[in-house]
């Protein structure tokens, strides 16, 4: 009878190990899968005398933290040359630290779309999707600002903006962050 206890045992062990690893993998899988691409963006916008940032998130995003964190650092890194629309999609909340950073940044201009015309006129799929037009309004970049899901680091986004300013090539990192479906009336 002193087996069945040991069996019992070493039976729970196995489950609570089983289940530990299970669920730390869906945690990393959840941080590391970035959201869905982006599509029928427009590559050409008109010209401007400056570099233009158009960012479509989500103020319910937990990550639209760090993206706007990243975007502030890389309008900072050129603030005379650099304008941005922040576009909020679906219900925003001009509580949430997303819209705070928003309206921190310099040469930004938010808008609410509520309705969603902006994200459809982009493509857009995923919270924190950004797109660079260079002064003559041609696409530069389109992608994400963040090395991962919620990643607060602003040098991301500045050397981005950077390659895409000096090198003339076009980089891509994806956009981490909730999805856009749904998110609209």
């Amino acid at each position: 009878m002193k087996w069945k206890g040991s069996v019992l045992a070493a039976t729970g062990v196995l489950f609570w190990g089983v289940a530990v690893t299970w669920g730390f993998s869906q945690g990393m899988k959840f941080e590391t899968t970035p959201g869905r691409a982006a599509t029928d963006y427009p590559v050409n916008i008109g010209k401007s005398a400056k570099w233009r940032f158009v960012l479509i998130a989500s103020t319910d995003c937990p990550c639209s933290v760090a993206t706007l964190s990243g975007l502030r650092a890389a309008v900072d890194s050129h603030p005379d040359s650099t304008v941005c629309e922040i576009v909020f999609i679906g219900e925003v909340n001009r509580n949430a630290p997303a819209y705070r950073i928003a309206g921190q940044i310099k040469n930004a201009t938010i808008v609410e779309d509520k309705v969603g015309n902006v994200m459809r006129r982009y493509g857009a799929a995923t919270s924190g999707q950004t797109f660079i037009y260079d002064p003559n309004g041609k696409l530069a970049y389109q992608g994400g600002l963040t090395a991962g899901r919620g990643v607060d680091d602003p040098r991301f986004a500045m050397e981005v903006y950077e390659t895409v300013r000096t090198k003339n090539i076009k980089p891509y990192s994806p956009a981490y962050g909730c999805s856009l479906e749904g998110m609209t009336k």
